[in-house]
């Protein structure tokens, strides 16, 4: 019998299990956290390095501020690298506008807007004005296509995270048995 590479695997239960651990026993649950960053060290660490130390593309040097005053530009790059974390998350699921969010258990995220900007920029749409067109175009003929931080980051690690973070789910669903 062969292989099946694209298997799914689904867990049932594992935020409730964690929600359950962290009442029982919140060092352990520390410790699952831990776990998991060390586990994703190596993607956090490729994903840092693949971050830009100059602006991507020229305009990005100057200053920007989005409708909501943030200061989105310009381009820093060691704001930008600190930015990229491995995280845990026990919280419920909740749905707004029809829309699930807070899914995710374990996660390798980059935060903040440019940044997301110039991660996926180009993945979903060519753009909606002429100025994003011409930064898709900018970005994708200096940095390549999109993802061009942690997917590339995390595809290079894939199988060592994978098999360590059923390890970690294995032993959160056994410490919670024992407690419960």
């Amino acid at each position: 019998m062969s292989a099946t590479p694209n298997v799914k695997l689904e867990i049932v239960g594992l935020k409730e299990a964690l929600r359950e651990l962290n009442s029982l026993d919140k060092n352990a649950r520390r410790a699952i956290t831990r776990d998991f960053k060390r586990i994703c060290k190596p993607v956090v660490d490729a994903a840092k390095r693949a971050v830009p130390k100059e602006a991507p593309i020229s305009g990005w040097n100057r200053a920007w501020r989005p409708s909501s005053n943030y200061q989105a530009l310009p381009w820093k790059s060691a704001l930008a690298t600190s930015r990229i974390q491995a995280k845990v998350s026990g919280k419920r699921p909740r749905e707004y506008n029809g829309r699930m969010t807070n899914l995710a258990v374990f996660s390798i995220a980059w935060a903040g807007a440019i940044n997301t900007i110039y991660d996926l920029a180009g993945r979903g749409g060519r753009g909606d004005t002429a100025a994003g067109v011409n930064m898709i175009r900018g970005l994708e003929a200096r940095r390549g296509k999109a993802s061009r931080v942690l997917w590339p980051a995390y595809e290079a690690n894939k199988n060592q995270v994978e098999q360590e973070v059923a390890r970690i789910i294995d032993d959160v669903m056994q410490q919670t048995n024992r407690g419960i």
